[in-house]
């Protein structure tokens, strides 16, 4: 399946229940806190700050961020995950709403911003390039965003045809089985999501994600208006190398 051939609306079949289980909610609390600490501290943000939670997901990152005291927006195109992320709402500091991160335009300046786990390349580089110039605006001057994807780099140094991942699918064992193909000729990763259960059949999906190199993630910052661009490896903030873990692009508004 090819950027070309797939539905226009593949996205709202694909992101489901066991996408959430599998990977949106399975992580764990140490994970967790390891990220919003990085994410406070390179964005530079403290308690009573405005910040954009950009393709925020069920909330997985909001709540806590909102926990510390920040005030928080995610936007998400999925309704599904909205709606998750809303009837679990117990903070009035954070606020979810629908829309593509490629065209939605919030009237409200932040103190920062992030868009985490691999939520660029699902579309054309137009709509990426879009969902970059969008937070751009959506940020006070001298503020910063921060984009984490996977290390194009080191996942071809280190490619693994078929990965494994097990967990808990409503308190019942899973197993979601992610197989990977490289298209060569649209720099395009081709993947096959099988979901397997101990009491019913197995669910089958499939995604396609352009596979950006660190200097095309540079250059699609520099597009949008970003400035002091930097590249981190890790939570740790560790040196972009071959063997990082993710990929990290950090952008400021010098406006």
């Amino acid at each position: 399946m090819s950027q070309l051939d797939r539905k226009k609306d593949w996205w709202i079949e694909f992101h489901d229940d066991h996408l959430v289980d599998s990977l949106l909610e399975s992580r764990d609390d140490l994970e967790i806190k390891k990220t919003l600490d990085f994410i406070v501290t390179r964005l530079g943000i403290s308690k009573g700050d405005s910040v954009y939670d950009q393709c925020c997901g069920v909330g997985s990152l909001s709540y806590p961020l909102a926990e510390r005291g920040m005030k928080v927006i995610g936007v998400d195109r999925v309704s599904t995950y909205i709606e998750k992320a809303n009837k679990r709402k117990l903070n009035d500091n954070v606020s979810f709403f629908e829309g593509d991160a490629s065209n939605y335009k919030i009237d409200q300046k932040f103190d920062g911003a992030f868009n985490w786990w691999t939520c660029i390349g699902y579309e054309k580089r137009e709509a990426d390039l879009g969902m970059l110039k969008n937070v751009f605006v959506s940020l006070k001057s001298n503020s910063k965003f921060l984009l984490d994807t996977m290390n194009l780099v080191g996942v071809i140094k280190n490619f693994k045809k078929e990965v494994s991942i097990p967990y808990k699918s409503n308190d019942s064992e899973a197993i979601l089985k992610r197989t990977t193909e490289f298209d060569y000729k649209t720099g395009r990763m081709i993947k096959k999501w099988q979901y397997s259960f101990t009491n019913k059949e197995d669910v089958i999906k499939h995604s396609s994600v352009r596979a950006y190199m660190p200097w095309e993630l540079i250059e699609l910052f520099k597009e949008s208006g970003f400035n002091e661009i930097q590249l981190f490896g890790d939570l740790d903030g560790s040196e972009l190398t071959e063997m990082s873990p993710r990929c990290i692009v950090e952008g400021k508004k010098c406006l």
